[in-house]
């Protein structure tokens, strides 16, 4: 009786902590860093933040930084035929202008992503 009850508690316990893992590591992969406020923009800086971001709505009305190293990746794809012109020439706007923009869903990309006020 006492190995059982000692092999439960021992299960709760490792589930406990494992959900406590992947719970912090989720909120640590938030896009390229950031906390989403005025202070400490979430940082976008690959394709895979842009995607995240279409995708959570709840994002929508958060502050965001748009890192080079994404804006020359837009420019390098249009070159190569992988993106819009459009998508380039935006994110060069965005960059060029401050960096700083927020999400408008109701728009389509590129025109959703709009500098902030």
């Amino acid at each position: 009786m006492c190995d059982k009850r000692f092999n439960l508690v021992w299960m709760v316990w490792v589930m406990a902590v494992t959900l406590n893992f992947l719970t912090w590591r989720a909120e640590a992969d938030v896009y390229s860093g950031g906390a989403g406020t005025e202070a400490d923009p979430y940082r976008i800086g690959s394709a895979a933040d842009w995607q995240m971001l279409a995708a959570t709505a709840d994002d929508w009305d958060e502050h965001f930084h748009l890192v080079l190293g994404e804006a020359i990746a837009y420019l390098t794809g249009w070159q190569q035929g992988d993106n819009p012109m459009a998508y380039a020439i935006r994110a060069a706007y965005l960059w060029q202008n401050g960096e700083q923009y927020v999400f408008n869903g109701a728009s389509v990309p590129p025109t959703c992503w709009v500098l902030e006020p």
